[in-house]
């Protein structure tokens, strides 16, 4: 499994960059996992309804199934990181797409709104830089894709990854 992360600023395209590339990733034929870190929600599940409510009950793991999605909601001392959250992963998963986690270990797209923010997320394990930033004017020694205009460069860039 090839594992990316894309950082970047608040609205510098994040979620823009991994949902382009999940979709190019999707029509080559791949299975494709994501991440989220939320950084301003305590939490996910809505206060006061039925799983909140198992949950304040004292249950361990809450198994959330509707119609056309399950969740696994569980009470945690503090965030799992990345390599606790790879132990959810099914084993067929391609690509781990990541949206909001910093781990120096994993490949990295830096999304952000402008030029002068590209350099505080870059690091040595950054191959692109997407985003916002992208449609600007300028220039970086990483290659920039601006995903509204042609995500699939992005996926070839990802699936060439060592």
């Amino acid at each position: 499994m090839k594992i990316v992360t894309v950082v970047g600023s608040k609205k510098g395209g994040k979620t823009t960059v991994v949902c382009r590339l999940v979709e190019q990733l999707k029509v080559a034929g791949y299975k494709v996992a994501t991440v989220k870190f939320f950084e301003r929600a305590s939490g996910i599940d809505v206060s006061d309804k039925e799983t909140d409510l198992h949950r304040k009950a004292g249950a361990d793991i809450t198994i959330a199934s509707g119609v056309s999605e399950t969740a696994i909601l569980k009470k945690v001392e503090e965030r799992e990181d990345l390599t606790q959250l790879l132990t959810y992963v099914p084993a067929n998963i391609d690509f781990l797409i990541c949206e909001g986690v910093v781990d120096s270990r994993t490949h990295r797209v830096v999304a952000v709104r402008e030029p002068e923010d590209v350099e505080q997320y870059v690091n040595e394990k950054t191959f692109a830089i997407s985003g916002v930033v992208a449609s600007k004017a300028f220039t970086h020694r990483l290659p920039i894709v601006d995903v509204t205009v042609d995500s699939r460069k992005l996926a070839d860039l990802v699936r060439n990854l060592a």
